[in-house]
């Protein structure tokens, strides 16, 4: 994992700052991998505790309907929250747009961005995609995906079938400062599988 501007261990850090939280994750950072939802999912099953994968970059990210996710680039979150004991009573369709509204808000409240919401799980930037939500359930437990774009990557737009843009282009905004208020969101979405 990198280093962050002031030179302290990224990960450390970031543990430090949820530890504080009301979930207590068992966290795994990782440089590379396929897919950070396969890796939460398959810790579910196994471990059946709150889950928290984060990787540099994913091989084989993947968006609704298998969709490819780009996600080589450094520095923007590829992210998935697992949780246990959470197995929606409802078509997990419109549980993530609702997730993406909250995490609009949040950004709305938190960082001055404003960021719509393109149903059904589509975060944009002045039009252009930023990022996105996956929902995925396994057995008893959802596997929360979260991709989205802090840094430019010119790369990106020739490689997408849609505009895409980075947060980069609202405000020079840090994972450390947004990691944990994604994960408030999805904490106070999901508040019912915790104990």
């Amino acid at each position: 994992m990198d280093q962050d501007a002031a030179g302290g261990d990224f990960s450390e850090q970031l543990k430090k700052i949820l530890s504080t939280g009301p979930v207590n994750w068992d966290f795994y950072f990782l440089d590379e991998t396929g897919s950070t939802m396969d890796v939460a999912r398959d810790l579910l099953r196994r471990k059946k505790c709150p889950i928290f994968v984060l990787a540099e970059r994913q091989t084989a990210g993947r968006g609704r309907h298998g969709r490819r996710w780009i996600s080589s680039q450094t520095g923007n979150i590829y992210l998935t929250l697992g949780l246990p004991n959470f197995a929606p009573d409802r078509d997990i369709g419109p549980l993530s747009t609702e997730l993406a509204m909250a995490i609009a808000d949040a950004f709305a409240r938190q960082f001055s961005i404003v960021l719509k919401v393109k149903l059904p799980n589509d975060l944009l930037l002045d039009g252009a995609k930023v990022g996105g939500i996956l929902l995925e359930t396994d057995g008893d437990g959802l596997a929360v995906g979260i991709g989205l774009n802090l840094v430019h990557d010119n790369t990106l737009q020739g490689q997408c079938s849609q505009k895409v843009t980075s947060l980069q282009a609202a405000a020079p905004l840090e994972r450390i400062a947004v990691i944990p208020v994604l994960c408030q969101c999805v904490f106070d979405w999901a508040r019912p599988c915790f104990p």
